[in-house]
């Protein structure tokens, strides 16, 4: 099951292809985005990105965000909530929207009762996407990321499927 398309005004949420690659590499590459991320090997290349689209091309819950025919970041909820975006499409509240719109889609069509989250100590950007959208601090952990060679202090989110409801009604 692919993910659901979603248009916006300024966006569309769509699944991967495999003629995204490019976009992805020189995306994910940017310093300022690969140091926010945990997962990527670092440095990142074309053929990771061919694996990470290939890896994530049928996932449910895992899109692109197309901006003008370019994939300029994704979103997704596979263990849980994780996303980047282009340094180019910055400030002007594109992950807050996308990462919302992913939420309510994994709610309306899954039955798990919460999404986890989080960011990284040094991220108030993606501090402030998720607490706009709901999530609430819930620990802190160490996982590794590749890009900075070591552990780095994450911190916790979890948004519930109750408190998600609640900001729909507000």
């Amino acid at each position: 099951m692919n993910a659901p398309i979603i248009d916006t005004p300024d966006f569309t949420l769509r699944p991967f292809q495999a003629s995204d690659a490019s976009a992805v590499a020189s995306g994910i590459v940017e310093w300022d985005v690969i140091r926010m991320l945990t997962t990527p090997p670092y440095p990142f290349e074309l053929h990771d990105a061919e694996t990470y689209i290939a890896q994530n091309a049928d996932t449910p819950w895992m899109w692109v965000i197309d901006i003008e025919g370019t994939a300029a970041g994704s979103v997704g909820i596979v263990r849980h909530l994780g996303y980047w975006l282009s340094k180019l499409h910055w400030g002007r509240g594109v992950m807050t929207r996308a990462a919302g719109l992913a939420v309510d889609a994994f709610f309306q069509r899954d039955d798990r009762d919460h999404i986890d989250s989080g960011y990284l100590f040094d991220n108030p950007a993606s501090e402030r996407v998720l607490t706009k959208i709901g999530f609430k601090k819930t620990g802190r952990s160490m996982p590794r990321a590749n890009s900075r060679g070591g552990e780095v202090l994450h911190i916790d989110m979890v948004l519930s499927r109750a408190d998600w409801g609640r900001r729909r009604a507000e």
